[in-house]
């Protein structure tokens, strides 16, 4: 047959290809990988037989989304929810960080590889899951719950069970405190926090809070104290706010119970 013929094969799988993102569409990618199989098989030899090598790689490519509340209370249930693509079992790792939340939050807004877990940690808990495969080559949602341990900062590191490559896995970061907050800017220049429960909403008293700000200084950014203050019996206290909202982070510390986070 007239070699040629890859050339057209390409153009009919890419055209399934870009076609195939609405659920009546869905088994498109099936159709243009088996397309490519047809030409691979038939015509190995062509000069420019990589186009079809590289479409199929494209449909066949491995990929995760984690999703989880950033922030959850000690001993209870954390839905983590996970949104894979070719992808059958899939590890999912909890480690415990060994810093402080000023230390984390530091590594976290100067990291370069988002892929890489923080040094120093212990591992908590590993659990392989088995992901329903889809014939169509299309995106599967599983649900898994997690328990959480006591205060500190943790990650979870989801990542295809047998590949060694790191840049398939993805990882994300959770706070286990009981405190939560809510902002109040009603006086220039100055914000009124309440600090309250995670679950039952109670105020909560004796809570110091740190208020920290953020500056780039051309090759990283700095993190600088600005003020303290502690909470009264109905959880508030009112810090300096800086114009530049984003630039607000507040830190709140009751015991071992340490919680980082941006003020908006």
């Amino acid at each position: 047959g007239n070699e040629a013929v890859v050339e057209v094969l390409a153009e009919k799988a890419n055209y399934y290809l870009s076609n195939s993102e609405d659920d009546e569409n869905k088994s498109n990618k099936k159709i243009a990988y088996d397309i490519c199989s047809d030409g691979l098989k038939r015509f190995p030899k062509y000069k420019r037989i990589g186009l079809l090598n590289n479409i199929q790689k494209s449909i066949a490519h491995k990929n995760i989304e984690i999703s989880f509340n950033q922030v959850a209370k000690p001993a209870t249930t954390l839905k983590v929810h996970l949104n894979t693509t070719n992808i059958t079992t899939l590890k999912l790792t909890v480690y415990r960080v060994n810093a402080t939340a000023l230390e984390y939050y530091n590594y976290v807004q100067n990291r370069r590889n988002e892929k890489t877990l923080y040094a120093k940690k212990t591992l908590v808990e590993t659990k392989q899951i088995d992901i329903k495969s889809d014939a169509n080559f299309g995106n599967v949602t599983t649900d898994v719950d997690l328990k959480t341990g006591d205060y500190g900062i943790y990650e979870i590191c989801a990542e295809p069970v047998g590949g060694d490559n790191q840049s398939e896995r993805v990882i994300g970061s959770l706070t286990i405190s009981d405190l939560a907050f809510m902002n109040r800017t009603n006086v220039p220049k100055q914000a009124s926090l309440y600090v309250l429960d995670r679950m039952s909403g109670k105020p909560v008293s004796d809570v110091k809070v740190s208020v920290y700000d953020s500056k780039w200084t051309g090759d990283r950014y700095s993190i600088n104290f600005v003020a303290a203050s502690t909470t009264d019996k109905s959880g508030l206290c009112q810090y300096p706010f800086n114009e530049n909202y984003s630039n607000n982070i507040l830190m709140f510390e009751k015991g071992k119970d340490c919680y980082f986070t941006n003020a908006t």
